[in-house]
């Protein structure tokens, strides 16, 4: 965590607000057993993780097979094109929970891997732009 945080993002975090909501596509696949089983990964870098329920899924397998390996969250948080402009899918738009205008779905990600008490072992990432 410290070698991508100056900060710990999960220190201080109330999360006790937001419900435990890990609903993402394909989170519950078999497949993340079979390579978690096979492969026995130190590190898992997972690119586009939402709300985080693959994350959360494979650090249950992780637990179960008590391995210490981490898991590394890379997403801006910031939802897929079609979030946006496909106003047609208004359901779409409704899950980025704008506040202020700005997604809050990076802390909706923070809150459930609080709930499912994985903080030592998923890190997230949002990318920098660099001048």
């Amino acid at each position: 965590m410290q070698w991508m945080h100056a900060r710990n993002p999960y220190e201080g975090f109330d999360f006790a607000g937001i419900p435990f909501d890990p609903s993402g596509w394909g989170s519950t696949s078999p497949i993340f057993r079979k390579l978690i089983e096979e492969k026995r990964p130190r590190l898992i870098i997972e690119v586009g993780t939402w709300k985080g329920g693959s994350a959360l899924r494979m650090a249950d397998i992780l637990k179960e097979i008590k391995s210490p390996a981490q898991i590394i969250c890379v997403d801006t948080w910031l939802g897929a094109l079609e979030f946006w402009n496909r106003h047609e899918h208004p359901e779409r738009h409704a899950a980025l929970k704008l506040v202020n205008g700005y997604p809050s779905v990076y802390y909706e990600f923070l809150a459930n891997v609080c709930h499912a008490g994985h903080q030592k072992r998923i890190v997230p990432a949002a990318p920098r732009c660099q001048p």
